[in-house]
């Protein structure tokens, strides 16, 4: 049983024996090194649904109640949906345990905040046309990062998923 121990001790290593690598079906082509776009437009998307709280702190503006839900639901759904693919890299398939119809529930419950985004766009546009003679440029300022990010919002949830059935 030690006798191939006392061989290697003694200067004769085993032959090594593999097989040769098996035939790869399809090509694979390489990841392109620069990926840094696919985040640019989660960050903007970030940075224009959270424009509408940070101005509240600085106060220019009266407070228009659907921006606000515009602005936080808006924010959720971006994190959610970036964070779901990135949880489900670092911790594998555990992260998307839970499946209902065929998709994990985060996925799906991001897909339901996504449409609510829609629907509170929708709110505040209602909202905006209603009032948008009493309010003044300085509320019509303050929506307008968040009316932007709602903009780019539609194609970049297509594009990711978050709006497909």
């Amino acid at each position: 049983m030690t006798s191939w121990i006392r061989a290697v001790a003694a200067g004769h290593p085993p032959e090594s024996r593999t097989a040769p690598a098996p035939s790869q079906a399809m090509s694979s082509a390489p990841v392109p090194g620069r990926t840094w776009w696919a985040w640019l437009l989660p960050a903007l998307l970030c940075v224009g649904f959270a424009a509408y709280p940070l101005s509240a702190v600085l106060r220019r503006g009266p407070a228009v109640r659907p921006g606000r839900w515009l602005s936080g639901l808006g924010l959720l759904t971006v994190v959610g949906a970036t964070l779901c693919p990135l949880a489900v890299y670092v911790a594998g398939d555990g992260a998307a345990a839970p499946i209902l119809w065929g998709r994990p529930l985060a996925w799906l419950a991001v897909q339901t905040l996504a449409i609510a985004v829609l629907v509170s766009a929708g709110v505040t546009v209602a909202a905006v046309l209603r009032r948008h003679r009493t309010w003044g440029r300085a509320a019509l300022l303050r929506l307008a990062p968040a009316a932007l990010a709602t903009l780019g919002f539609v194609p970049w949830a297509v594009w990711w998923g978050v709006l497909r059935p």
